[in-house]
């Protein structure tokens, strides 16, 4: 078992936790105060969205090796959380592909875009790290 241990970056395990319960096997007292405290605002946002979460739908959109990407949404595809897992990739970016619904405008860092935009050419996501993730979060107008 442990000759598969690595490290992870905060990111992975921060936005694993917001797929499902969240529960720790370790020691909590024995976190920094900065770690702490950083975890607060990581289950304070949880909680904020632990609506979305009971009522997504979780679709998998990638499952490989290096990569793995799940998206959370809505039922009417209003809000789509899309988190990008890496663990050994040597890729600078990555085109995702989530469902959206076509006939939707979306916002996504800062730009708008058509909901048959992104189902014709993706959403290029980078920069990809090891064992980190990245989070998008698509937004119908």
């Amino acid at each position: 078992t442990w000759d598969f241990l690595i490290g992870i970056q905060d990111s992975y395990s921060e936005e694993f936790a917001k797929g499902g319960p969240m529960a720790f096997s370790c020691d909590l007292s024995s976190f920094s105060e900065a770690y702490k405290a950083r975890w607060t605002e990581v289950i304070a946002k949880y909680k904020e969205d632990r609506d979305f979460y009971q009522t997504a739908t979780a679709r998998i959109l990638v499952d490989t090796n290096p990569i793995t990407v799940i998206q959370y949404a809505d039922p009417d595809l209003k809000t789509c959380y899309i988190q990008v897992f890496t663990r050994t990739t040597y890729a600078d970016e990555l085109v995702i592909f989530p469902v959206v619904d076509a006939n939707a405008t979306y916002t996504w860092n800062n730009q708008i875009l058509t909901g048959a935009d992104i189902l014709e050419n993706g959403i290029p996501v980078r920069p990809l790290k090891q064992n980190s993730c990245l989070a998008v979060e698509l937004q119908r107008q």
